[in-house]
């Protein structure tokens, strides 16, 4: 197979490959036709049609750096092997609209499935496989990985695939535009196709920004809530501080500082203080402490007086007043 490089000039022509022939024939056509038009890969599944035929119709434009592809064919698959990677051109984002069938998408051990209306983003830099189950039409742009690395950086840390789900606010002005470049029947000018270019990067790293920013939201709440478990656990031992339960979740003692501000809006202290307290009292209004001293103890505290204080303060009363309650 030859390798494929992306254009460095502009001015070209759609270019269009169908297969003819036996379904050999055609399975064979079709993997050179993608490596000429998409991108260096290698076919792996090949489908068939109802009537037991591959069928496929393939379109790409070489333009202003980058390549705008619109395809329809059977069920397939394609995978670009790390040979593949380091023989061709890599410098680029496979941005893919899915408008029919589905399309299953692993890389970096990360699986995507897209759905019409879905978009992908693969970086070619890196090996990858593509499934297609059935017929299946897909619009693609090849974009230089500068234009979304330079608004994302975490694009850069290649843990991709990405995906854009259809209902997400921006993805109908993405589609819009992934629409409009692949379209082999309206010429775009070189100015209008670097613009609508640099709008779907600009629209994507908001998009992908934003699953970043979920991503690390679940990902800190998920840290929080074994800190608040560890505490709950240790909450007896009069030792225990906000350095050493950072050290048993695996973070930092000013990660677990930013936590607190960020998911309970008080300090670690504070919450400690708190929680001791609601266990003193519970157990003194329950029974299962009979003396203030060991509803302290037991709840932490090792200083009697500091509990009282403590407790008068939060709750208005006095420990002892229930004793006897329970």
């Amino acid at each position: 197979m030859q390798t494929n490089h992306l254009p460095q000039a502009t001015g070209e022509a759609w270019r269009q490959w169908q297969p003819r022939g036996s379904k050999k024939q055609r399975v064979d056509y079709w993997n050179e036709a993608i490596c000429q038009a998409v991108l260096d890969v290698e076919m792996t599944v090949p489908g068939l049609d109802e009537n037991g035929s591959f069928i496929g119709d393939i379109r790409s434009l070489d333009q202003v750096n980058a390549r705008f592809i619109n395809f329809r064919s059977s069920g397939h698959g394609v995978a670009r092997t790390a040979r593949q990677v380091d023989r061709s051109d890599s410098k680029y984002l496979m941005i893919s609209l899915q408008r029919r069938g589905r399309s299953c998408l692993t890389q970096q051990k990360r699986e995507i499935v897209l759905g019409p209306g879905d978009i992908g983003v693969v970086d070619s830099g890196l090996p990858f496989e593509l499934h297609f189950p059935e017929l299946v039409d897909r619009r693609i742009v090849m974009m230089p990985r500068q234009l979304l690395t330079s608004r994302l950086r975490s694009v850069t840390n290649g843990r991709g695939p990405w995906r854009v789900d259809s209902g997400s606010a921006l993805a109908p002005v993405v589609v819009q535009l992934i629409q409009m470049l692949t379209e082999h029947t309206q010429p775009i000018a070189d100015r209008h196709a670097q613009l609508m270019l640099g709008s779907i990067a600009d629209y994507l790293a908001q998009c992908l920004g934003d699953e970043d920013r979920s991503s690390a939201h679940a990902s800190s709440r998920a840290v929080f809530d074994r800190l608040i478990q560890h505490i709950a656990q240790n909450i007896a031992c009069p030792e225990m501080n906000a350095a050493a339960s950072a050290a048993a979740v695996g973070i930092s003692v000013r990660t677990a500082h930013r936590l607190f501000k960020q998911f309970c809006d008080t300090s670690f202290e504070q919450y400690v203080i708190q929680q001791r307290l609601l266990l003193a009292r519970k157990g003194l209004e329950s029974g299962l402490c009979a003396t203030v001293s060991s509803a302290a103890f037991a709840a932490g505290f090792n200083d009697l007086s500091h509990f009282t204080r403590r407790f008068i303060a939060c709750f208005g009363i006095k420990p002892s007043s229930l004793i006897g309650r329970g």
